[in-house]
């Protein structure tokens, strides 16, 4: 990438010098010194008079200075998308992708499901009876989405819960079966 420090180098061969170091990783300046032309025979001995150049390694440090970067708006655009592909599964919701009209319940055309919704579904294939569609688990989503937050450490959140309503009777008048104390007598 051209920079104000390698657009300063005026000899062509010490610009492709830089560029072809930087590409490497910074890693074989003999190589990007046979990149730019010089000869391989004393292209080691050039590499390391060229990195002593004092424009030379002002645009190598503004190569590596870029490159962190580069490397820096990739971490956050993956760490972004692994957000946005957690949420697609965490926030899924069955009306996203069927509709229901009363009597007919139907899968919405591909063009009806909003993208950003379509990494939820884990499979989907026909069967004799129409269409087979399975999710993520979306308490897995939820979960890693608030370990990632911060919310949750380490908890276990495949835990059932049953309970038993009392009070629900027929008989309005039965005190006792609508989870009432009974009248002292």
């Amino acid at each position: 990438m051209r920079t104000p420090a390698l657009n300063r180098i005026k000899n062509r061969r010490h610009r492709i010098f830089v560029l072809s170091f930087a590409a490497a990783g910074f890693v074989n300046a003999r190589a990007a010194c046979i990149d730019a032309g010089f000869a391989e025979k004393s292209a080691a001995s050039t590499a390391t008079r060229l990195l002593q150049r004092p424009d030379i390694e002002e645009a190598v440090d503004e190569q590596r200075r870029l490159l962190g970067e580069r490397e820096e708006a990739i971490i956050v655009a993956t760490q972004e998308r692994i957000l946005q592909e957690y949420t697609a599964l965490a926030l899924q919701r069955v009306d996203d992708f069927l509709d229901w009209d009363g009597k007919t319940l139907k899968i919405k055309s591909f063009d009806e499901i909003d993208t950003e919704k379509l990494p939820a579904i884990r499979s989907m294939k026909q069967t004799s009876e129409g269409y087979e569609i399975q999710f993520w688990d979306k308490t897995k989503a939820l979960e890693a989405l608030a370990k990632i937050k911060g919310m949750l450490t380490d908890v276990d959140v495949g835990v059932e819960v049953s309970f038993t309503i009392k009070g629900l009777h027929d008989d309005p008048d039965d005190n006792e079966n609508r989870g009432e104390d009974p009248p002292e007598d």
